[in-house]
């Protein structure tokens, strides 16, 4: 009986040899196979080494008593040239990595940035990386485990605001409020708390949110903080909790503020009576304010903002004016709520209150300036007089104004009186309104005005005011005695005059625009208004060939080159490439010349012009080669600059294939701190040009994936080896 039992365990130890020795063989096969499906997959790979190891891990479990189980326990037996443990350790978490990176072009390009050595590089590339809109949690703790041991710095502080912005806008508030403790500056890591407490607030979580705020010690700031709570509360619904965060702020007119946004909320919610309480708890605050332009400043807030603002609302605000004093700040305060008066019908009140203010101002003296000047005091007087349909009044304080009869003030009475002008346009009372401009003085200050009026008259359907109003304004044009403004005033009714469809007339007053600016003395003013003229979307070849006459008037000045480049792409524009091209090719700066043709071929792309937007853009390429720095590093920029254009062009292939001459370039260098740097950058670019795609991830938020194609996985693969190499 005990030699049949031998019999039998030596039989089941021989099975059991054989059938270890058998998943051995196996793993190994597949240990040979991953080796070399690692040179083209590292997911291939990394899936046949963990399908190896677990051949190997089960020989161990299964057969513990066998040599060959303790052999791979020990590391004398080894799955093809590793042992388990360098396999369970090393290899296959390392490929974890690398095919994780080989999916997705921002962990490649975060698996590059970590392999660069010089920090400021090293930093630089992280903060591109959590800069990416397609950045998730994974992304930012990586680069926190990553930036945690390096050296505090202004670049390192703000690598860490961008982790804590990240971390909070997935709702991760917790690792958010980590990082932004661990914030250096101080100044920065004050704003980055106040900035993730105010989007726990806004998630609901107002508890929280408060202790958060509270941590900042300076009472200016913490009240700034209190207030973004609490807007934050009630913009989550949280209405009794946000009112009760008010009652932390010290400060009243930054209480006052938070009260009135908290009211306005909760009337968008319907909640009327809960906004009128707070609206007047608002007010209350508001006149405890001291310095009277804020007072006068949150005060004008409440009653021009407030939609929930009712009656007796006004009687408390009116209540805290009467107490200001005679002072300026009072005057615009009286004429503001007479003119909400006004819009309740209440006209006594209005007639009243406008009289006030007019008896005040007219007693302000002539001399040392007020706060507000007399003669604006009395524009708005006389606005809210015509608003609440008192125009007799109105023209009576006009009258006043004219500088011919009397001045009032050391300050010009343009202004006003266009102030004046432009509310009697707005009740479509022109005559009125021209009767003003015949006061009013000369200057440019008079052109702006007249064309906000002649938007008025055309959006009324008033055709015939509106063709008066712009003669006017040319009537006003010859006497603005700074070229630049004359030139963008010619420039701005050109525009008016093809709105209304006179492209005629908007051709011969543009052509009057470029004119006028060859005669601008200071070459930056000059540029400024060329480039405004050039962006007329109704310029054509003959005003392209006028821009010309200006541009070689500008000889001698460093600005001449950019002006004639600038020209050339808006030849482009119109199709005129012979023109374009003849202009590009007589410029001698080889990076100017190159920017040219790169804005000319990327604008031909763009309109569909794709044959002519791909010759132009090789013409481009080739000059560059012609022209470039043999350094790679130079070489390589270059290629990513051409890379970008193309991408923003839609021509992906082509792209790619430009990348794919960068990273060949890059190669050509020795490991390297540059040549990883270099790496990086390309993988930045194809992170930048991918496609986004919407996927849900784990925690409810949505996150962009960019699509990989097979090209640039091979080409990933290629960067991901030589960063990784030893």
């Amino acid at each position: 009986m005990i030699t049949l039992a031998a019999v039998v365990l030596a039989i089941a130890c021989t099975n059991d040899k054989q059938d270890a020795e058998q998943q051995f063989m196996e793993a190994e096969g597949l240990a040979q196979s991953a080796l070399a499906a690692t040179g083209q997959s590292f997911s291939e790979g990394l899936k046949l080494y963990e399908d190896a190891a677990g051949k190997a891990m089960a020989i161990t479990e299964r057969y513990p008593d066998l040599e060959l189980a303790k052999g791979l326990r020990n590391g004398e037996k080894r799955v093809g040239p590793n042992t388990l443990q360098e396999l369970r350790k090393v290899i296959i978490p390392t490929l974890k990595a690398k095919a994780a990176a080989e999916r997705d072009f921002l962990t490649c390009a975060l698996l590059i940035a970590q392999t660069i050595k010089d920090p400021q590089k090293k930093l630089l590339a992280f903060n591109r990386v959590v800069s990416a809109k397609s950045a998730k949690v994974t992304d930012y703790e990586e680069v926190m485990k990553a930036a945690g041991a390096m050296e505090d710095s202004p670049l390192m502080a703000k690598t860490r605001e961008k982790i804590a912005e990240g971390f909070a806008t997935f709702g991760k508030y917790e690792m958010a409020l980590v990082t932004a403790r661990e914030i250096g500056n101080a100044s920065l890591r004050r704003s980055t708390l106040e900035g993730v407490a105010t989007r726990m607030a806004s998630a609901g979580a107002c508890g929280k949110a408060v202790d958060v705020a509270g941590e900042i010690k300076d009472s200016f700031f913490r009240d700034d903080a209190f207030k973004e709570v609490a807007l934050g509360c009630a913009k989550a619904g949280h209405f009794e909790r946000a009112a009760k965060v008010t009652d932390d702020i010290q400060d009243p007119k930054k209480k006052a503020e938070t009260l009135t946004g908290i009211a306005k909320a909760l009337g968008k919610g319907g909640q009327v009576d809960q906004a009128s309480k707070l609206l007047s708890l608002a007010i209350q605050a508001a006149g405890s304010i001291e310095v009277p332009f804020s007072k006068s400043y949150v005060l004008g807030i409440i009653i021009l903002r407030s939609p929930t603002i009712q009656d007796h609302h006004y009687d408390e605000v009116l209540e805290i004016v009467q107490n200001m004093g005679e002072s300026t700040h009072k005057i615009f305060q009286l004429a503001g709520i007479a003119g909400r008066y006004a819009d309740a019908g209440k006209k006594d009140r209005t007639r009243d209150l406008l009289s006030q203010a007019l008896e005040m101002t007219n007693r302000i003296e002539y001399g040392s300036p007020p706060a507000i000047p007399q003669v604006d005091l009395l524009g708005y007087i006389a606005r809210k007089y015509i608003e609440a349909g008192d125009y007799e009044k109105a023209l009576e304080i006009a009258e006043s104004l004219n500088p011919g009869k009397q001045k009032r003030s050391l300050f010009g009475t343009t202004r006003p009186l266009m102030l004046i002008a432009e509310g009697f346009a707005k009740k479509g009372r022109y005559d009125d309104a021209f009767r003003i401009l015949d006061l009013g003085g000369k200057g440019h200050e008079k052109v702006g005005p007249i064309l906000r009026m002649v938007e008025e008259a055309m959006k009324s359907g008033r055709t015939g005011h509106a063709y008066a109003l712009l003669s006017r304004a040319l009537e006003v044009i010859p006497a603005i005695g700074a070229m630049n403004q004359r030139a963008d005033r010619y420039a701005d009714i050109s525009q008016k005059y093809f709105d209304m469809g006179e492209e005629g007339k908007a051709s011969v007053f543009l052509s009057k625009a470029l004119k006028t600016a060859e005669h601008i003395m200071v070459d930056t003013k000059k540029m400024r208004s060329l480039e405004k003229i050039l962006k007329s979307p109704y310029l054509d070849t003959r005003h392209c060939d006028e821009a010309i006459d200006l541009a070689e008037g500008m000889e001698g000045s460093p600005f001449q080159k950019e002006a004639f480049l600038m020209i050339a792409v808006k030849y482009a524009e119109l199709g005129q490439v012979e023109n374009a091209m003849g202009i590009v090719g007589g410029v001698e700066d080889p990076g100017l010349r190159i920017k040219a043709l790169l804005d000319i071929g990327e604008n031909q792309l763009k309109t569909g012009q794709r044959d002519r937007g791909l010759a132009t853009l090789a013409q481009a390429m080739t000059n560059a080669h012609g022209t470039a720095p043999k350094d790679v590093r130079s070489k390589v920029d270059i290629l990513i600059t051409f890379a970008g254009v193309y991408s923003r062009g839609k021509e992906k292939k082509m792209a790619a294939a430009i990348l794919a001459q960068a990273k060949e370039s890059a190669e050509g260098l020795e490991k390297s701190d540059e040549r990883d740097s270099l790496f990086f950058l390309i993988a930045a670019m194809y992170m930048e040009m991918g496609k986004g795609t919407l996927v849900m991830i784990s925690d409810g938020y949505e996150k962009s994936q960019l699509k990989i194609g097979k090209d640039e996985k091979r080409i990933l693969h290629d960067i991901i080896n030589r960063v990784s190499e030893p």
